[in-house]
């Protein structure tokens, strides 16, 4: 039965979204859906049964969303970092989870379970080199509101290996395997529909019209790009390889039949979503690990010698259909402004290595590339303005780390990301076969992703940002869970200790 309070609460929030709806029916999409959506989300956050539950499947389902309010808006001519002081759409949930979570140890006063802070403690030098950047900075106020944007990075790997549970790991996997097939599916239809399919009046994508899924190609002909609801190509492709070896791994060794009806569309659709971001280095990147997950699955006794020979022979022989009946357009993605590509990266790239050489140690500061870059290439910065409106970053995320915080903040950042591969494979072994399969997809795809930003910069963007902790956060607590429950099971077991059988995790 409803309390009186929530069904006061849901009567007034219902009159005020009705009286919403009246004013904004003059005022354009992209400004009023934002609002509605937050609204909404408060109606079902007063009435919600589970609502921290709610709030991370929330979290997770719009990190894909950029819709960017803005606080502070920064010099437009600018690509590759912050672009000031502004909200999106995950930032909402992420707020609402760490004020239940502020409500409920004020109501509790309890430290809660310990949770070790071997990850968190690692991503701590980067940031404090991030934020020293700001003080030598030629412009402060950029590397300010770059290192807000890392900082919030921060809240949420701490709040995904303090606050997620080992009994709701189905749920995080199933929200992001929503997110998987909402995003691929859009950008299929995006790419077979040649259109935006009028989601652009949500503002989430750039001015540019169709021009973010369309590339011209030699002789006239176009190429079109499926993004989902993300504002490029490249980024949902990265976002696709953080969760594609997942979902595959989670195919081959769950028997469970809705999680696996689950897993199948992931991964199925997942596939094809990637194939029509026509990113050719995501591509190349998901089939090289693909195929060094499968081996390690081997090794790992995820799969069994016989299975493995089954969907090594399933895999083949689909991979050689789509070969044979997608091969034009394969070849002609391949061939088509490759050298236009390669010229652009290799004169950024050439550019990032002379910064950094005259910064070697510190770097020029966060989010402060694209303001030193005309001072080493006038002529291809104007070049570039002209062309898309924007001075770009290097297309390498570890060459635009260490130009923006130099050798100490390189050796940061990567520090960070070989913790969690040494940490994990250290704990895998003792984990359950279910949990080391998850494990051994998330390395797998952080991998993949981080290959794959040898020529993007999605590691600095917040649809990969906001999804590589909470990733981190989940094979913590797989870990954790893993020897607490084996530790519970040799109490349970010893007579020297009754009544352990009522301790929780």
């Amino acid at each position: 039965m409803i309390s009186k309070w929530k069904y006061g609460l849901g009567v007034a929030l219902g009159v005020t979204c009705g009286c919403l709806i009246g004013l904004i029916r003059n005022v354009p999409a992209k400004e009023w859906a934002p609002i509605f959506a937050a609204a909404t989300f408060v109606l079902v956050l007063a009435v919600a049964r589970h609502r921290e539950r709610w709030c991370v499947f929330l979290f997770l389902v719009t990190a894909p969303l950029p819709m960017h309010g803005f606080l502070l808006k920064l010099d437009p001519v600018h690509g590759g970092g912050a672009l000031g002081i502004y909200v999106v759409a995950a930032d909402v949930p992420l707020i609402a989870l760490y004020v239940l979570w502020f409500l409920e140890w004020a109501r509790r006063q309890n430290g809660g379970t310990y949770r070790p802070n071997r990850f968190i403690v690692w991503f701590l030098p980067f940031l404090i080199m991030g934020g020293l950047s700001i003080i030598y900075s030629v412009q402060p106020l950029w590397a300010a509101c770059e290192w807000l944007r890392w900082l919030k990075v921060l809240l949420i790997l701490f709040y995904a290996i303090k606050r997620f549970r080992p009994s709701e790991m189905n749920w995080y996997l199933s929200a992001l395997a929503l997110s998987t097939i909402l995003q691929s599916t859009l950008a299929v239809l995006q790419s077979l529909t040649h259109s935006h399919l009028g989601l652009d009046r949500l503002g989430i994508f750039g001015s540019g019209g169709t021009e973010e899924i369309t590339q011209e190609l030699a002789g006239g002909e176009s190429l079109y790009r499926g993004l989902g609801l993300t504002s490029h190509p490249e980024l949902l492709s990265s976002y696709l390889l953080l969760l594609l070896p997942v979902f595959a791994l989670l195919l081959l060794v769950d028997r469970r039949k809705p999680f696996q009806l689950l897993w199948s569309a992931a991964f199925c659709v997942g596939v094809g979503g990637l194939v029509a971001t026509m990113s050719r280095t995501a591509w190349v990147c998901f089939l090289a690990v693909g195929m060094l997950a499968f081996i390690l699955a081997v090794f790992l006794s995820i799969l069994t010698p016989k299975k493995a020979i089954v969907v090594c022979v399933v895999v083949m022989m689909s991979g050689g259909v789509l070969a044979l009946t997608q091969s034009s357009l394969i070849l002609k993605r391949f061939h088509s402004d490759f050298s236009e590509s390669w010229k652009l990266r290799a004169q950024l790239n050439d550019t990032a290595l002379d910064i950094a050489t005259d910064f070697p140690l510190g770097g020029v500061g966060l989010n402060n590339y694209t303001l030193v870059y005309p001072h080493y290439d006038r002529a291809f910065a104007n070049q570039m303005v002209e062309m898309d409106n924007l001075i770009t970053a290097v297309h390498n995320v570890y060459l635009l780390v260490l130009a923006e915080t130099g050798v100490l903040g390189l050796a940061a950042f990567l520090a960070f990301y070989f913790r969690v591969f040494w940490g994990t494979s250290r704990s895998m072994l003792r984990m359950s076969r279910f949990n080391r399969a998850v494990a051994l997809g998330i390395l797998s795809g952080l991998l993949a992703a981080m290959l794959c930003d040898l020529t993007e910069i999605s590691l600095f963007l917040e649809i990969v940002m906001y999804t590589v902790p909470v990733l981190v956060g989940m094979i913590e607590i797989m870990a954790v869970g893993e020897v607490f429950e084996n530790a519970l099971a040799g109490f349970r077991s010893s007579a020297a200790l009754p009544g352990v059988a009522e301790l929780q995790y």
